[in-house]
């Protein structure tokens, strides 16, 4: 008997992940005004994957006989509004999850860069003075705005703040994530092992000969002052 699979859209995600983290190591030296611009995408794209998984762990969470009415169903939630988002998944699958706070400042940075949360800054040293626009009650929750960071992660949640640092926190949160699912509900998720990408020989001095790296291997790397 043929066995069918379950598409996953989070798997197109790994290789080009790497291959920004790639491109900032390798131009941040020479133009360290990028760490920004990279650090963002790096952030969105790391959530998106994160949603796709999820979205799949709800599908082969349910019982075989209520499969069959996922279309139907995902019509009406879509209709109404009341879609779950990747962390609801999660919420609710794994609710023991010791850390999930990490999870929600990860969405609540997410949220602030997807949103486009607005800010007014001081022109002469770049100082955010007020928010005008942006944030919902998750925002308030877990932000402290005496330091403009997550008060769990210490993420920085103005969306020009953000820096390597932010984005290679935020994927360690949800490799994390990735990993007790994979100890408990393995057949939610691939296996971590498969979060492996491709790069050009030599293309970084820390992985001098490899062609082969793991993705959180490149999200752990410091940045080069």
């Amino acid at each position: 008997m043929d066995e069918s699979t379950i598409s996953c859209i989070g798997d197109a995600y790994k290789q080009p992940l790497a291959d920004l983290i790639v491109n900032l190591h390798q131009r941040q030296s020479k133009w360290a005004y990028i760490e920004k611009d990279y650090a963002i995408p790096l952030v969105l794209l790391s959530v998106a994957m994160f949603e796709s998984y999820m979205a799949r762990a709800a599908y082969l969470a349910l019982p075989a006989d209520q499969r069959s009415h996922i279309p139907a169903t995902l019509e009406e939630r879509v209709a109404s509004g009341g879609l779950e988002t990747g962390i609801e998944v999660f919420r609710r699958l794994y609710p023991a999850y010791p850390s999930m706070d990490a999870i929600s400042e990860v969405y609540v940075l997410r949220d602030a860069l997807t949103h486009n949360h607005l800010w007014e800054f001081e022109r002469s040293d770049g100082k955010a003075l007020r928010r005008i626009l942006g944030g919902k009650k998750s925002f308030k929750d877990n932000v402290d705005f005496n330091t403009l960071r997550t008060k769990f992660l210490g993420l920085p949640i103005v969306p020009g703040h953000q820096d390597w640092a932010a984005a290679s926190t935020c994927f360690k949160a949800l490799w994390d994530a990735f990993g007790y699912i994979e100890t408990r509900e393995p057949c939610h998720v691939v296996s971590r092992q498969a979060f492996n990408v491709r790069v050009k020989r030599n293309c970084l001095p820390r992985f001098e000969g490899r062609i082969s790296i793991s993705l959180a291997e490149l999200f752990a790397m410091p940045l080069a002052a």
